[in-house]
């Protein structure tokens, strides 16, 4: 039997493995078909640059590789942090205090606690904190609309990329897409300089190939390309749009809400 001392020692190894898991993840750790959404999540948080998070996170995997937890409850919680953050950091920048103590406080009763069933009590009050310190809806979507992405405004790209590729895997119903393999089209093309070119609801995905070879196309044009991408949300968009001839400031600024409200409300499942 390991001493305390050794059991200490075994411990910090792992939380330093787990740390560099954290700090720059990696597929390839995770990239078994259940477990691939891990790599998703914890990616999420480098891509909204977030560090509070990392107490509560080596507490959850603590509890999952002491086997306190199950993977269903481990996935589950990391989503539900990813989602948080996605609409209270990325989206909303609403102030972090009060969050680390919250992280820390959950964390020293996950590691305190033996008991599965309270440990599970635990759990769920933790979701119902997350929860109560939502941004609202209209929140959201009013934060939601002041995203952008043109070749002169880079900022939200990372955001935006994660976006797309969110949507993507919802309407797939698997966890198979890489966000590198995004590559982003301007429904409305760039080159005409309207300052709503770079709003979320005028963006697509598209294999790079296809992004390329589509240019400046006018709409009706373009929707032909569209019909052959492998992209599910691509699909989406031009059977939902090919009877139109225009594309205009008004279907940008419906299709930007059409997209909050889809992920604040069914692929976060925050209603």
């Amino acid at each position: 039997a390991l001493t305390t001392t050794q059991k200490a020692i075994v411990y910090n190894e792992l939380n330093s493995e787990l740390y560099k898991k954290f700090l720059i993840p990696n597929k390839n750790d995770w990239n078994t078909p259940e477990k691939i959404s891990i790599y998703y999540s914890l990616n999420a948080f480098n891509i909204f640059g977030i560090t509070q998070v990392r107490t509560i996170l080596i507490a959850l995997f603590d509890s999952f590789n002491s086997k306190k937890i199950n993977l269903k409850q481990l996935k589950y919680n990391l989503e539900l942090l990813e989602n948080f953050h996605f609409v209270f950091t990325a989206v909303c920048s609403m102030r972090p205090s009060g969050l680390e103590s919250r992280y820390s406080k959950y964390s020293l009763k996950l590691h305190n606690e033996k008991d599965k069933n309270i440990i599970s009590s635990v759990l769920k009050d933790f979701e119902k904190d997350m929860r109560n310190s939502l941004p609202s809806y209209k929140e959201f979507e009013n934060n939601f609309k002041k995203l952008k992405y043109t070749d002169e405004e880079q900022k939200d790209k990372k955001k935006i990329q994660y976006i797309f590729s969110k949507i993507e895997r919802y309407l797939m119903s698997t966890q198979e897409l890489d966000i590198l393999s995004l590559s982003i089209e301007h429904i409305d093309s760039q080159s005409n300089e309207n300052d709503f070119s770079g709003a979320i609801g005028n963006l697509l995905i598209l294999g790079a190939d296809l992004n390329s070879d589509i240019g400046n196309l006018p709409f009706d044009k373009k929707l032909e390309k569209y019909k052959t991408s492998n992209f599910k949300s691509t699909l989406k968009f031009y059977k939902e749009n090919r009877n139109k001839t225009i594309w205009t400031k008004k279907d940008i600024d419906k299709r930007t809400i059409d997209i909050a409200d889809l992920l604040y409300k069914e692929i976060c499942r925050f209603n």
